[in-house]
């Protein structure tokens, strides 16, 4: 297996597919998740935290937590954002190139 820069790892990939109306839903994390908001907003709900992420903005979320998510499009656009999966063998390669 050769560098992480170097590859494309299709399977990492998880579209938040835009929503038009605000939606909600509960999920669990199995995986950390690298989020980035497009347009509208994406709340964030654990049992110790609450967090609204806004165009431009990105967010890490480690794994293994239930997670209140709300997704909600601004008066012009439909909420989009993306989303790449970040599992234990792609964090450990890494923090093992990068010396963390």
């Amino acid at each position: 297996m050769g560098s992480l820069s170097n590859e494309i790892l299709a399977n990492r990939f998880v579209f938040s597919i835009g929503a038009d109306k605000p939606k909600e839903s509960d999920r669990f994390l199995s995986d950390s998740v690298l989020a980035m908001q497009i347009s509208g907003d994406l709340t964030l709900e654990t049992n110790h935290d609450k967090i609204t992420m806004k165009p431009g903005n990105f967010l890490l979320a480690c794994k293994h937590q239930f997670v209140k998510v709300t997704k909600s499009p601004s008066q012009t656009q439909q909420h989009k954002a993306i989303l790449l999966t970040l599992d234990e063998e792609v964090l450990r390669n890494y923090a093992l190139e990068n010396g963390i």
